[in-house]
C-alpha cells in the first residue's frame, strides 16, 4: 500500500481534529482502490 503512504504523512501533519475523518477517507480510498485492481485483475 505505497499508494496511501504520502496522504498518511499528510494526516499526522493536521491538528487533531481533523486526523480522523481524513484518515478515514484515505483509508475508504485505498480499500477501494485495492478492491477495482482485484477486480480487473
Amino acid at each position: 500500500m505505497l499508494g496511501c503512504a504520502p496522504a498518511v504523512a499528510i494526516i499526522y501533519a493536521l491538528p487533531a481534529p481533523l486526523k480522523l475523518p481524513l484518515q478515514n477517507l484515505v483509508l475508504m480510498f485505498c480499500a477501494l482502490l485495492l478492491a477495482h485492481l482485484n477486480v480487473r485483475s
